[in-house]
């Protein structure tokens, strides 16, 4: 069994999904698997993913009675997953060589940790630039959270049997990060942090998380439901974003 498993959940990402499994290819820590979840691609990303064979990764495809979206995949991949530590690992986005072993070495260090998460940069791939995330770092901080999702999702990483316990909910297409770290809030779930760069978060068209303003209703829906924002009620909000 392999000390971690990156969980990747991709849907026509044939034009990226290679680079972003090269970088967990070139990992420093080799103790891994890839479980890859195929949300109805359209496009050659199967092909793509089959001319590397490194055993290590596993491709499957979402069954439809599992839904669709990326809280299913993400959900499906966490359940197929063979080791006690889960690494988010999205399909355009580019991994530290020392992702790996960092995080694994931290829940060795912090084993009452049930929710890592990192730091990350940016790379806005039409203008070739790389930045930093517009929304600053901070350790954990849940008054922060009640504000702002300030914890860079593809850094994250979990114990499976608290997302297991805990998974992602497929009512989100946008903020489902927002809804599960405020769900393991909420359950008194150990959270941990590193001030360290993990993952650069490539910035392109066909990025899911760019329709800001639906984003922000679903944000807002998470601060709602939780009881962190009382400005408005969950129906008007839902009827808002589904419109």
């Amino acid at each position: 069994m392999p000390k971690i498993s990156f969980v990747m959940p991709t849907k026509n990402r044939a034009n990226l999904i290679g680079e972003s499994i090269q970088t967990i290819l070139d990992q420093t820590f080799e103790d891994w698997e890839l479980v890859i979840i195929d949300d109805h691609s359209l496009d050659d990303t199967m092909a793509v993913v089959e001319k590397f064979k490194d055993p290590r990764i596993k491709y499957f495809n979402l069954p439809d009675r599992n839904g669709t979206g990326s809280s299913c995949a993400r959900n499906f991949g966490n359940m197929l997953a063979t080791s006690e530590i889960i690494l988010v690992a999205d399909s355009d986005d580019l991994n530290y060589p020392e992702r790996a072993q960092v995080t694994y070495q931290y829940f060795v260090n912090h084993p009452q940790t049930d929710f890592f998460y990192a730091h990350a940069d940016v790379w806005e791939m039409e203008k070739n630039f790389r930045r930093e995330r517009r929304i600053p770092f901070t350790p954990f901080n849940i008054e922060k959270l009640k504000e702002v999702d300030f914890i860079p999702h593809p850094t994250v990483a979990y114990k499976k049997q608290v997302i297991l316990e805990i998974p992602y909910n497929p009512i989100f297409i946008f903020a489902e990060d927002y809804d599960l770290i405020s769900r393991f809030v909420l359950n008194k779930k150990n959270i941990g942090y590193l001030n360290q760069k993990l993952v650069t978060q490539r910035f392109h068209p066909g990025r899911l998380s760019q329709d800001r303003i639906t984003q922000e209703k679903c944000a807002q829906l998470v601060r709602v439901l939780r009881g962190w924002d009382k400005s408005m009620g969950a129906a008007e909000l839902i009827k808002g974003i589904t419109k």
